[in-house]
């Protein structure tokens, strides 16, 4: 069962954050800008086209490398907590129509794009363009609850624990299945953008901050269908057929 905890958690919704660092060597100059998100419980994914506001290519702008994307991803495993009360776990869950609590799935979520970019200056106009990307996923704060009440009910806490246990199977299939695709996404939209020049020297920070607010947007939105997805996922085991199929197991 996953209730009211971790939905409230997957209704978090932050607003995307830039931090800009910049390092020169020679006529080159990088800067890097970190488009972050944060997303609670578990999210994701649907390839999308970005909107193509950037000006057109130059002739005087070299061809954009092949972006580097890299997938960074760790994930907890579950802790086993059996100090709760059945009562308990239903204010937790808001699983009104559950009249019996035995176990819930927690998790959390985070996620965060960090975007670099390159530019080239020449006789006070600048090439841009994306150099690369890092996706980083944190899954933790994994959790699953056993009702206190099942002590020494060693049937029930068996089915118990194998259902909340493949809720959380199910946020790790989702996260191999999906995540991949969300990289590919981010690799498409970096490589669709190109290279934003020749502009004016004073007009770099705009064009950065734009386009790093595009792919932001981007990356936002992949990752709440994939939240989207899971929920379907965790919903089809959360059925009263389900439930009754378990507990029939105990007699």
């Amino acid at each position: 069962m996953l209730g009211r905890a971790s939905r409230a958690k997957q209704a978090e919704r932050a607003a995307g954050s830039f931090r800009a660092r910049r390092e020169r060597s020679g006529r080159a100059a990088r800067r890097r800008v970190f488009a972050s998100s944060r997303f609670g419980a578990v999210f994701a994914l649907a390839l999308l086209a970005l909107p193509m506001t950037a000006r057109a290519q130059g002739g005087d702008c070299p061809a954009a490398p092949d972006p580097d994307v890299r997938l960074d991803v760790a994930a907890s495993a579950p802790a086993v907590v059996r100090n709760r009360t059945m009562a308990e776990l239903r204010e937790v869950a808001g699983a009104v129509e559950h009249k019996i609590a035995l176990g819930l799935y927690a998790a959390r979520l985070r996620a965060r794009l960090d975007v670099q970019f390159r530019y080239r200056m020449r006789a006070g106009t600048a090439c841009l363009w994306v150099q690369g990307a890092r996706i980083v996923v944190e899954l933790d704060e994994r959790t699953i609850y056993l009702a206190r009440e099942l002590a020494g009910d060693e049937c029930r806490t068996r089915v118990a624990l194998a259902h909340e246990r493949e809720h959380a199977r199910i946020d790790d299939r989702i996260i191999d299945r999906h995540l991949p695709q969300v990289r590919r996404a981010v690799a498409q939209a970096i490589e669709r953008i190109g290279v934003v020049g020749p502009i004016d020297a004073d007009e770099i920070e705009a064009e950065q901050a734009r386009i790093g607010a595009e792919l932001n947007r981007a990356f936002r939105q992949q990752m709440a269908n994939l939240e989207k997805q899971r929920e379907r996922a965790q919903a089809a085991i959360d059925t009263p057929e389900s439930y009754r199929k378990a507990a029939g197991q105990c007699r």
